[in-house]
């Protein structure tokens, strides 16, 4: 049985018209985030299981000072952040710290990408 894709068209900011396809998940990631890399956002798609959360606290402790006043307050909102994506895939905007679920398959990462993360994209099925 084939696998079914995906065709994604959509008007960049600079308002060309763009067309793609994607056939799975590792594709999708690499060709939106190569895209969000050469636009100079640091934004990109990641997967967030227990070593990626263990390297984000580890990069965490190595940025602050644990004396600072603030260290604990924004640890805790991190531990929580990273807490609600845990297992899922996730838009992450590296600039404020914020991870947006986009899911765990296939589909709901490419359908979520669309509605809330690209929002001039529209989705079309490919059998």
């Amino acid at each position: 049985m084939k696998d079914k894709g995906y065709k994604i068209t959509e008007f960049d900011y600079k308002g060309n018209f763009l067309e793609w396809a994607t056939w799975n998940l590792e594709s999708f990631m690499k060709i939106v985030n190569e895209d969000l890399r050469s636009k100079g956002r640091n934004e990109f798609i990641v997967f967030v299981d227990d070593d990626y959360i263990d390297n984000e606290l580890s990069n965490f402790d190595e940025d602050w000072d644990i004396d600072d006043e603030e260290y604990k307050i924004n640890k805790d909102i991190l531990i929580r952040n990273l807490n609600e994506v845990r297992g899922c895939y996730a838009d992450y905007l590296k600039n404020n710290g914020v991870y947006i679920r986009l899911g765990t398959t296939f589909e709901e990462v490419v359908k979520s990408y669309c509605e809330r993360i690209n929002i001039s994209a529209n989705l079309e099925i490919i059998d």
